[in-house]
């Protein structure tokens, strides 16, 4: 996998690996995985994608 996910809540983050959320082939699916369907309340704070093979990120928002 070269890309993880690492997101959250505003209020409650984790910090570190516990904000991971897990790894994907491409940006795509790392970013369908970090924006979810309002109906179902699951929407992340805030996300970055990150490049394992490169350490670094590579897409982030921060939702307010």
């Amino acid at each position: 996998m070269k890309y993880a996910l690492f997101a959250g809540g505003n209020f409650y983050p984790s910090g570190g690996m516990s904000d991971c959320c897990g790894r994907y082939e491409t940006i795509e699916l790392a970013r369908e995985a970090a924006v979810r369907d309002d109906d179902l309340g699951d929407n992340y704070d805030w996300y970055q994608i990150v490049d394992l093979e490169t350490f670094t990120v590579v897409e982030e928002k921060q939702n307010v």
